[in-house]
């Protein structure tokens, strides 16, 4: 009885351990997430620099200088609207997880299910905003 006592125990001990083996990969993956995201806006932004000084210098016509160079209205309002959506239904997903304790695999389940969602929202969205 002591020895299944203490193999429970152990138990339990490990899956502390690998749930914050868990949070520490989850938030590898984030840091990785901003990074490479930060390292494409800044080739992007790079690309278009470029593209605008080759553009000044070939002389092309108004309308085509005027297309390649127009700053993009939208795009800050709709990425602060995704970045809403995604916090909102990761709330939501993580709010559930409190709410009933499920298991692991499930966890994994609802926040997939609840960041899906928030990117169908946000395409939905998209899609009445046109």
């Amino acid at each position: 009885m002591g020895a299944a006592l203490g193999a429970q125990a152990q138990g339990v001990k490990s899956l502390a351990g690998g749930q914050r083996q868990i949070v520490v990969d989850g938030s590898l993956i984030v840091v990785i997430y901003l990074v490479s995201t930060f390292v494409l806006k800044a080739i992007k932004s790079l690309h278009d620099y470029r593209l605008k000084n080759k553009l000044i210098e070939k002389d092309l016509p108004q309308e085509i200088f005027g297309q390649f160079l127009q700053p993009e209205k939208n795009e800050a309002g709709h990425q602060s609207i995704k970045i809403f959506f995604v916090l909102a239904c990761a709330g939501i997903g993580l709010s559930a997880i409190a709410f009933f304790n499920p298991s692991l695999v499930a966890i994994f389940a609802i926040m997939s299910f609840s960041i899906a969602g928030s990117f169908l929202a946000y395409f939905i969205y998209l899609k009445r905003s046109v």
